[in-house]
């Protein structure tokens, strides 16, 4: 058999695992109003700009929740935390493939010089994109591996950094603000 087919196949067991919990879950509680929840899990499309295939390298339990370090482009490690009971329902292990997803307004930008402190994620990236309106600018990053990420953040603000297109900046967001996705 070819790779291909191998991969298709995987896929194909993937699906089925799917719907199998999918169908428990239809059978434990029933579909009663939520159909169109159920039809969200597939080709779902989303709003947030920053969409991440990464691999889970660590996973640090607390009390409350979870903290993860997830290897992202060019060894990029975003940092995210979960709660403990989604840590357990999305079966958040070291190697599991999972999506961060970061919305572009939870990103704020500095010179590529000043990483915040306050901010566990600071992630150095190159300018490819700016964007200005009246209040708001959007500013897009390569951040490497022909990964992008993008911010929205005050006129003002951007006007203080004066990036230029091919300029390094760095991006900062908070782990709170990584939502985890996983089959």
């Amino acid at each position: 058999m070819t790779a291909e087919g191998l991969r298709l196949i995987e896929t194909f067991n993937k699906i089925e695992e799917k719907l199998t919990r999918l169908s428990r879950q239809i059978s434990n509680v029933g579909l009663e109003g939520n159909e169109e929840l159920l039809l969200f899990t597939f080709g779902a499309r989303i709003s947030t700009r920053n969409v991440f295939q990464t691999v889970v390298q660590k996973v640090k339990r607390s009390g409350v929740d979870v903290e993860l370090s997830l290897c992202c482009a060019r060894g990029t490690i975003i940092r995210a935390v979960v709660t403990n009971e989604a840590a357990k329902e999305l079966e958040l292990e070291p190697g599991k493939k999972v999506l961060a997803l970061i919305k572009a307004y939870a990103i704020t930008v500095s010179t590529a010089n000043k990483a915040n402190s306050l901010c566990v994620n600071n992630i150095l990236g190159i300018v490819t994109r700016i964007t200005r309106a009246k209040d708001k600018c959007e500013i897009v990053l390569d951040i490497g591996d022909s990964r992008s990420l993008t911010a929205i953040v005050a006129r003002e603000k951007l006007n203080k950094l004066t990036p230029k297109t091919g300029v390094k900046i760095r991006a900062h967001f908070n782990p709170e603000n990584v939502i985890i996705a996983a089959n």
